[in-house]
C-alpha cells in the first residue's frame, strides 16, 4: 500500500515537473520568437478618448510590446510626443494611438490660445492707440483702463481689470483716403469672468477702453479713480484724483 502511495506522488511530482518545463520552454519559444519579429513598445486605447481629451498613461492608454510587422507607421512609442496634445477624434480601445489624431487644444475652438473653460469671451474693437499701437496678439496679458463722462460732464478713469488674457486680434481692412492711409481698428477678444464681461460691455457702450501691455511681474496695484471737471459739480465723497470706494461704472452715472 506504502509502495502504490509513494508511486502515485513520484508520478504526480514527474508530472507536474513536466507541465513546468513545458511552460518554460514554450515561453522561451515566444522570447525566440519575438526577438526575431523586432519586439517593438507602442501605445495602445484602453479606454475611450473622447475628442478634446488628452492621453494618459494608465487611465486611458497603456504601453505593449508587438512584433514590428504589426506596428503601423506614425504609432507613437513615447508618450511625450503627446505633450500638451489632445485627441482630434474620438478614440476606442485597442487601437494603436497615432500623433496624426492628436493636435493643440485651441485647434479644435479656433482660438489662437488656450481659454480656460470657466471663462468667457468677449470682444472689443479698438484704435491702434487704444492697444499698444495695434502690436498686441494673441497670449499677451492685459490691463483694461476705462474712461466715461456723467451727465454733468465729470470725467472718470478707472483701471477696471488687471491680467486679462488676450486670445485673438483681427485686423479690419485698411481704408485708403488720399495719399495717406487712415488708421486701421482691431477686434481683440479678451478671455474674462462672467462678471467682468458685463462691466467691459458697458465701458465698450458709454466710455472708452485702453488696453496696457501687463507681463508676469508687472506691478498692477495701487491705480484708483481719477476723476476731473468742474469743482462745483463734482462728486463730494470722490476727490480730484483719488480713490472711490465704489469706482464700478454704473449706466447713467
Amino acid at each position: 500500500m506504502k509502495r502504490r502511495v509513494l508511486a502515485a506522488i513520484v508520478a504526480s511530482v514527474l508530472a507536474l515537473a513536466g507541465v513546468v518545463m513545458i511552460a518554460l520552454y514554450v515561453q522561451q519559444a515566444d522570447r525566440r520568437a519575438m526577438r526575431t519579429l523586432e519586439p517593438t513598445s507602442v501605445l495602445i486605447v484602453t479606454q475611450e478618448i473622447a475628442k478634446g481629451t488628452p492621453a494618459r498613461l494608465g487611465k486611458n492608454i497603456e504601453a505593449r510590446t508587438l512584433p514590428r510587422s504589426a506596428v503601423a507607421p506614425g504609432v507613437v512609442t513615447d508618450l511625450g510626443t503627446l505633450q500638451g496634445l489632445v485627441a482630434d477624434t474620438d478614440l476606442h480601445p485597442g487601437e494603436q494611438v497615432f500623433t496624426d489624431r492628436f493636435t493643440k487644444p485651441e485647434a479644435l475652438t479656433n482660438d489662437d490660445v488656450v481659454v480656460p473653460e470657466k471663462l468667457v469671451q468677449v470682444t472689443v474693437k479698438l484704435d491702434p492707440e487704444r492697444l499698444l499701437g495695434g502690436q498686441l496678439k494673441a497670449g499677451d496679458t492685459v490691463g483694461v483702463d476705462i474712461s466715461w463722462v456723467d451727465t454733468k460732464s465729470v470725467h472718470y478713469t478707472y483701471p477696471l481689470l488687471h491680467k486679462i488674457l488676450v486670445t485673438k486680434v483681427i485686423s479690419t481692412a485698411a481704408k485708403e483716403d488720399g495719399a495717406s492711409a487712415a488708421p486701421v481698428p482691431q477686434y481683440v477678444t479678451l478671455a474674462v469672468a462672467n462678471t467682468e464681461a458685463d462691466r467691459l460691455v458697458w465701458a465698450s457702450e458709454h466710455g472708452t477702453i485702453y488696453l496696457t501691455l501687463e507681463r508676469e511681474k508687472s506691478k498692477t496695484d495701487g491705480g484708483s479713480l481719477v476723476v476731473w471737471g468742474d469743482p462745483s459739480v463734482l462728486p463730494a465723497d470722490v476727490p480730484t484724483g483719488s480713490s472711490s470706494s465704489s469706482p464700478t461704472p454704473k449706466a447713467g452715472s
